[in-house]
């Protein structure tokens, strides 16, 4: 790591954190930064919660190390720029597979060198899952923010059982009965994983110039998304009790009650089927209810068709049938179904295709906490210990008719077919 700069006094009263990120400064313990507060209200009241004798013993720690005294700005700047390493790692796993396209390569491995080696900056890593879920639906806004300070998050469901008059004086003949209202919810689980460095790699990062190695962060980013498309996917079958209200889960794409089932028209290894089976389940989320006139609008709001990745073949290079076989089934999608967004998922089966509604009416991204890091001391100081969390959940709905008599009435906005293999 690069000598600290000298403090230049003419601007000592500066704030030495502009260029820390949120996460830095929660580490340097200045408190819980809200997911919406504005950047420079974060640093003013970071600074003004700022535990001094934490930075206090940094700093006399890293004096001791590099034998000369060192100021509080520089110790601050050097502790900002080692956590910005371990944060940057993180996030670049987190983020790796929704920007991009997993690429098969080897199994990850720690590569020795000595301190006059260079070390080759390349890592291996390993082959992981697609995951889209939960960047679709923050992309998309469909998300609604709560607090960790909650378990769970619960929403008012009713009935349509007002109905309108119409009349020459504008007076009601009678009195309507009210909205029936009642709720529902879902748990509120953290996703976590804990990994440490030692204290003597730091030392010995700093001392001789070498980067700390990072593969624990971004191999615990890379893990935080696979977990997290999961459980957009199948939820977490905990039931977690609160007193005088019931219990609350979490249910999935493929696991909820809100959502239909049903066979595709055959394998997708035929062109036609793979668009015959988008026709199908437009038709049926379409279809709903007694007079098939009050289900998910599908045209108007749009839908994502989320494919396992085992089809992506059957997608995008096959020869579309519809047409004179000019273009492929992805391009014929494009075309004729503007509304669709086709993704991959790396945890669907083979067999299975799931087209879920973008409306707030049928799916939310419940966010108590967006991926982050928190760390702290171990052992008399000896290691620092790591937790990658977040809090963040699907809530699926449905919504009710006047002919509703049980949750099996709902109209849901998922659709999720089988039979594609």
């Amino acid at each position: 790591m690069a000598t600290p700069k000298p403090v230049n006094r003419s601007t000592k009263d500066a704030d030495p954190f502009a260029e820390a990120t949120p996460l830095q400064l929660q580490a340097l313990g200045m408190g819980p930064i809200p997911p919406t507060a504005n950047r420079r209200e974060v640093q003013k009241k970071a600074l003004k919660k700022l535990r001094l004798k934490q930075l206090e013993k940094f700093r006399n720690a890293y004096s001791d190390m590099v034998g000369r005294p060192v100021t509080a700005n520089q110790a601050a700047e050097v502790f900002a720029d080692f956590l910005g390493q371990q944060d940057a790692a993180f996030r670049r796993g987190y983020y790796k597979q929704s920007a991009k396209m997993s690429r098969p390569t080897a199994n990850a491995q720690q590569l020795d060198w000595e301190e006059w080696e260079e070390r080759d900056d390349t890592d291996i890593t390993e082959a992981r899952v697609v995951t889209n879920m939960t960047a679709d639906l923050e992309a998309a806004g469909l998300a609604a923010d709560t607090s960790l300070a909650r378990m769970i998050y619960r929403w008012a469901i009713r009935s349509e059982a007002f109905e309108a008059d119409r009349s020459i004086d504008g007076r009601n003949r009678g009195t309507s009965d009210g909205a029936e209202k009642a709720f529902e919810g879902v748990s509120m689980p953290i996703t976590h994983i804990d990994w440490e460095l030692s204290w003597r790699e730091i030392q010995n990062s700093q001392n001789f110039g070498e980067p700390v190695d990072d593969t624990d962060a971004e191999e615990a980013g890379e893990s935080l998304a696979v977990a997290q498309e999961e459980l957009m996917a199948d939820g977490w079958d905990v039931e977690v009790p609160i007193d005088g209200i019931g219990t609350f889960s979490v249910d999935g794409y493929r696991t909820t009650d809100y959502r239909i089932t049903d066979d595709a028209t055959g394998s997708w290894d035929e062109p036609e089927n793979v668009l015959d089976t988008l026709d199908l389940m437009q038709q049926v989320l379409h279809g709903q209810t007694d007079d098939e006139n009050r289900g998910a609008d599908v045209e108007s709001t749009g839908a994502w068709v989320y494919y396992p990745r085992a089809q992506w073949s059957n997608v995008t290079l096959q020869e579309e049938p519809r047409g004179q076989g000019d273009r492929t089934i992805r391009e014929r999608i494009e075309q004729d179904y503007p509304w669709l967004e086709l993704r991959q998922s790396g945890v669907l089966e083979p067999d299975e295709v799931l087209m879920v509604v973008q409306d707030r009416n049928f799916v939310e991204l419940v966010n108590a906490q967006a991926p982050t890091n928190m760390s702290w001391d171990v052992e008399g100081g000896m290691g620092t210990r790591y937790k990658t969390l977040n809090c963040q959940v699907p809530a699926i709905k449905g919504t009710f008719g006047p002919d509703a008599e049980s949750k099996d009435d709902a109209i849901v906005g998922v659709a999720h077919f089988s039979g594609i293999a």
